[in-house]
């Protein structure tokens, strides 16, 4: 049958998209933010309970579970917010970022570790509703010659940018410690509860945003409803049929597991090394002797912007199979050298910096602008399983970042190379198996890719 979609797909870059970019975005920006502040602040917010090394046994526990409690959050929000995303895209969006934005703030008022990370748990029920909601609204949305850009630079450069602004917060905030201003405990409440700022500011944004497409057209049937948000979008008056999904959610996931498990898969394996380096810099910059977390953290985000870049530049020629794999190998090279030169005690300052950039450049011009943006939960399932799918790499993703959470702090803490060289295996293969499993996206649209309307 001729695709109902096309004049959504084959539309231009306009104001629709760009609206539906910012306000889908943000909630990964906040993520981006509240994430890397953590590790910014580590050293103080343990200090402030009385903890004054994070190579101690409480430091390293406390380290260890004060990342992973939004992680768990992740695992309560995503699921259910992929399930019920079948009851309309639109009456979940908001609640997400108005979770994310209550336990953002309500860190600043933690009087203990143990509530600190309570706060830290609501905030990351949000960042797993989001990451399901945001990444499928905006794919169902997009044209296809923008999709996979727009998801690229939605959730992987908006993260980058969150994490950025992190960096700077607690660049300007020490100044004021620095000069005592602010207390220290002041300091890190502030980094850690300015992250509410993001969320909140697009929550009425994303009460008044439209059904998608494809929500009304394969799940609800409702032909009128699809034809007037057709000619709203695209000013074009088509004539359908039902489009209707007449399968069960049984008979569709029976087909389409296997796509499903893969992008959990390769989104656990780049999450290994991509959260531990930014949650545990504090740890790699003992490693370099470059005492300024904050700063290392800045400039190589500077390396990740220059990936992105040429990620949205590369992408439509090379498509996303190869720039997945160029990613994963590259990031597998570099951390080997790390390691070596760890091992062998030939790391100073500036090898540590160009090297830790350039993993980050690597990971934003493959998968970190790809899998780990929810692309194949997004665009290699139908709609009416897409929301589970979404869930499921989601969660698939945040195995990866407790595997991190849990075993890189012991790695980091006596000497690093062990560390690099554990990330260097799972980098690689990460790079093997997307040029083996790995289907191409790139250019094609939805149904197309799913082959769902044959």
């Amino acid at each position: 049958m001729n695709n109902p979609f096309s004049h959504i797909d084959n539309l231009g870059f306009n104001k629709y998209h760009f609206k539906n970019l910012i306000v889908s975005a943000m909630g990964t920006f906040t993520d981006g933010y509240d994430l890397t502040a953590l590790g910014l602040v580590l050293p103080f917010v343990l200090s402030s309970f009385g903890i004054h090394s994070i190579n101690s046994k409480e430091g390293i526990f406390w380290a260890t579970w004060l990342n992973a409690i939004p992680i768990f959050g992740f695992f309560a929000g995503a699921p259910v917010f992929g399930v019920l995303s079948n009851k309309g895209r639109k009456k979940l969006y908001g609640i997400d970022v108005f979770l994310m934005g209550l336990g953002a703030f309500l860190q600043i008022f933690a009087n203990s570790l143990e509530t600190l990370a309570l706060f830290r748990f609501i905030m990351g029920i949000g960042l797993g509703a989001d990451y399901v909601l945001s990444p499928m609204i905006l794919g169902e949305t997009t044209s296809v010659k923008y999709r996979g850009r727009l998801l690229g630079i939605g959730f992987g450069g908006f993260w980058l940018l969150g994490s950025l602004i992190s960096s700077f917060v607690a660049i300007i905030l020490k100044h004021f410690l620095d000069i005592h201003i602010i207390s220290q405990e002041l300091y890190w409440k502030l980094v850690l509860g300015l992250g509410f700022v993001p969320p909140i500011s697009i929550l009425y944004l994303r009460r008044k945003m439209p059904e998608t497409p494809r929500f009304i057209a394969r799940i609800l049937g409702d032909e009128k409803s699809f034809k007037e948000l057709v000619y709203d979008i695209a000013k074009k008056d088509i004539d359908i049929k039902s489009l209707k999904e007449e399968r069960n959610t049984l008979e569709l996931l029976k087909k389409y597991w296997f796509y499903i498990i893969l992008g959990a898969f390769l989104w656990f394996l780049f999450d290994i090394p991509a959260y531990g380096q930014s949650f545990f810099i504090s740890y790699i910059s003992n490693i370099i002797k470059f005492n300024n977390p904050p700063l290392l953290q800045a400039i190589s985000i500077g390396f990740t912007f220059v990936g992105a870049i040429y990620f949205w530049y590369l992408y439509p020629k090379f498509g996303s199979k190869i720039m997945q794999s160029i990613g994963f190998l590259g990031m597998g090279f570099i951390f080997g050298i790390f390691a070596f030169m760890i091992e062998f005690h030939i790391i100073n300052v500036f090898y540590g910096i160009v090297l830790f950039g350039l993993s980050k450049y690597f990971s934003q011009i493959g998968p970190g602008s790809i899998v780990a943006v929810g692309a194949y939960g997004v665009e290699l399932v139908p709609t009416k399983i897409r929301g589970i799918a979404s869930a499921i790499n989601t969660i698939g993703g945040r195995i990866g970042v407790l595997v991190s959470t849990f075993l890189l702090p012991k790695m980091l803490s006596t000497g690093g190379e062990k560390a690099y060289y554990f990330m260097m295996i799972i980098a690689i293969l990460g790079g093997v198996i997307t040029i083996v499993f790995s289907p191409e996206t790139a250019n094609r649209g939805l149904e197309e890719i799913t082959n769902e309307l044959s």
